[in-house]
């Protein structure tokens, strides 16, 4: 594994995959998650089943992969009105450390 800083516009990147920040209440308001949102709306209509159905949650990552790209949809808050925490950020980093591999992530923005 390497990692490379680049700056730029995520959307353009060539990274295969792209993090997207959500919360655990399916709401979806701005920046990166809202442009993912319009970009991707059958994302977005998946994610919506998957908060009903509490499969949402701190620790647990979802990928939605389209034609162009892939999605890491990560959570980082239960609830959009409450800031990140720091711990809910480690408990996402560990499980994409110890599964990216399996699930074939090859790069990642």
């Amino acid at each position: 594994m390497s990692l490379k800083i680049i700056t730029g516009n995520i959307f353009t990147t060539h990274c295969q995959t792209l993090a997207n920040t959500i919360n655990c209440v399916c709401v979806i308001g701005a920046g990166i998650a809202l442009e993912c949102r319009l970009t991707y709306p059958d994302m977005h209509e998946r994610y919506i089943e998957l908060c009903n159905k509490n499969q949402i949650d701190i620790g647990l990552l979802w990928i939605y992969k389209s034609s162009e790209k892939w999605i890491l949809n990560f959570p980082t808050k239960k609830h959009w009105k409450h800031p990140s925490k720091k711990e809910y950020l480690h408990s996402g980093l560990k499980k994409f450390v110890s599964t990216y591999k399996e699930r074939g992530i090859e790069s990642i923005a």
